[in-house]
């Protein structure tokens, strides 16, 4: 097995770390290690590498340009544990309710904060409004939102009906994603036929996408990382935004993919407590900042540390598992009949960082959901002011914030 070994600049111990390389993905772990935790700079907040070992795993994914992509392990194990306890917390809560509740909402929830993650303006009552005709086999309305949502229904079904991850299936996957809309730019049998500039990065050539996906589509088959499904699942999502097949969607394959993968390869029902779009779309902008950093490390031809994009979407994911975990926490101090506009605006506020010191009032909440009713945001205002979760100010406007 081919060796390859990364030193720190500034003297840093060095790290266990992946490296997809060459066909290959090999765990390295080195013999010296300093026992005091590194000072090796990171941008997630676990950043002890512990638990030191060596592990080699081979797969069948390269890389553009022959750049390796770096994972140090070890810096992800302690956010992996963390957010599979959270997950198994919120797994827990199913003879309370919200596990149920989380379940029902999930399909909403993805096809809207996807859509609304690509600068689309829509909303969860406009999704359920389609998803209802849908069902009950009454004509659609031929407008572009109503094509997106139920083009993303069809696609989140063909997902959860156990079709593999095959060229093919992606090609299908696409094709129903994009059926029917006006800005859908015509390429070749399966993918762009010519080059694309993503912001500052350059995509995969056309002429090798095919190769790509297909190396991509071994790693996913593979048994590396099986017992880490959701950071197999990461690496698989920007692996595919990077080739960049297609000249638009991508973002939104990528992120379906992502399930995809989970669903695939991960054990019942995990997926389903994982709002990944909803997450994403809260955090947006650090999942923005994420890949521009990664696009300026491959701008400077070093190796490519996925460990920066793995670790912010850990992170992600967690603050949004532990967001509905605070939410059931704080469930017996809600008004007995909590309308599912509050539990939604909840949600927002727990994921808003500092938001527990933060003076809101109304029109956040109008803000978020301008689509509803005046005397939907009255009847939440009233909730609010009947609920012991938050501190009220009075004044106009009333205003409130999380005790």
């Amino acid at each position: 097995m081919e060796v390859i070994t990364t030193t720190n600049t500034q003297n840093n111990p060095m790290c266990v770390c992946c490296v997809l390389y060459n066909k290959y993905m090999k765990i390295l772990s080195y013999s010296k290690i300093n026992e005091s935790p590194t000072s090796r700079e990171v941008s997630f907040k676990s950043n002890l590498y512990t638990h030191y070992k060596e592990e080699p795993i081979e797969t069948n994914l390269t890389n553009q340009e022959g750049t390796p992509f770096l994972l140090f392990i070890n810096a992800i194990e302690p956010l992996e544990n963390k957010f599979n306890e959270l997950i198994d917390k919120a797994l827990h809560f199913r003879e309370g309710g919200v596990s149920e509740y989380l379940k029902q909402g999930y399909v909403v929830s993805e096809i809207n904060s996807s859509l609304r993650a690509e600068g689309v303006n829509s909303s969860r009552k406009i999704v359920e409004q389609v998803i209802k005709n849908k069902l009950s086999g009454n004509k659609l309305k031929k407008d572009e939102l109503t094509k997106l949502i139920s083009n993303y229904y069809d696609a989140l079904s063909f997902i959860t009906s156990n079709k593999e991850i095959t060229e093919r299936n992606i090609h299908t996957l696409y094709g129903m994603l994009t059926a029917d809309l006006s800005d859908v730019i015509e390429f070749g049998k399966l993918y762009r036929e010519g080059d694309v500039t993503i912001g500052q990065d350059k995509g995969v050539p056309s002429s090798i996408i095919s190769t790509k996906i297909k190396e991509l589509i071994a790693f996913i088959d593979s048994g590396a990382l099986e017992d880490k499904i959701q950071t197999k699942a990461i690496i698989s999502h920007y692996i595919f935004e990077n080739i960049h097949p297609y000249y638009d969607y991508n973002g939104r394959m990528g992120r379906i993919l992502h399930l995809w993968v989970l669903i695939n390869h991960s054990r019942d029902e995990f997926w389903k407590l994982i709002f990944l779009s909803e997450s994403i779309y809260a955090f947006k902008e650090k999942l923005d900042t994420t890949f521009r950093k990664i696009t300026k490390a491959k701008k400077q031809k070093s190796n490519i540390d996925l460990t920066f994009f793995v670790g912010n979407l850990y992170e992600i994911f967690i603050d949004h598992t532990t967001a509905y975990i605070k939410m059931k926490d704080m469930t017996n101090e809600m008004p007995k009949k909590a309308s599912r506009h509050l539990r939604l605006f909840l949600i927002d506020l727990l994921c808003l960082r500092g938001a527990d010191g933060k003076w809101y009032d109304i029109n956040e909440f109008k803000k978020r959901y301008p689509d509803y009713s005046p005397t939907v945001s009255s009847r939440v205002l009233k909730e609010i002011r009947d609920s012991t979760l938050f501190q009220i100010r009075e004044g106009k406007p009333i205003q409130f914030r999380l005790k």
